[in-house]
């Protein structure tokens, strides 16, 4: 098993929101793009719910939509970490890591 599937689980985050990441990550999460594969929405339907621009799927939803991409970097920030467009995928694996070790304290994570 994955183990950043594994620290979902650490009590870093709320349960619900753990659990929704734990789906995303295990590629179970209910985007546009999987209910229109399993048949629950039409086809014309999986546009993305935040910026309507292009397809939700896992990647989009988390990582690539400006809207969640904006959410994530006041997260980081928060942690006094910048994020930049070059870090999404390869830097917020690495980020959400690096908050498992943290004791409530803020650190520099990369």
């Amino acid at each position: 098993v994955d183990s950043l599937v594994c620290t979902v689980w650490k009590n870093i985050a709320p349960p619900k929101v753990e659990f929704m990441l734990w789906l995303a990550l295990l590629g179970k999460l209910n985007t546009r793009d999987l209910l229109v594969k399993k048949g629950v929405l039409p086809s014309h339907e999986n546009m993305c719910s935040f910026c309507s621009q292009q397809s939700e799927d896992f990647n989009h939803l988390l990582l690539k939509c400006q809207y969640s991409w904006s959410i994530w970097c006041s997260f980081a920030a928060e942690f006094g970490v910048l994020m930049t467009e070059q870090q999404r995928q390869q830097d917020f694996r690495q980020f959400y890591e690096c908050l498992e070790f943290m004791d409530g304290e803020k650190q520099d994570c990369f």
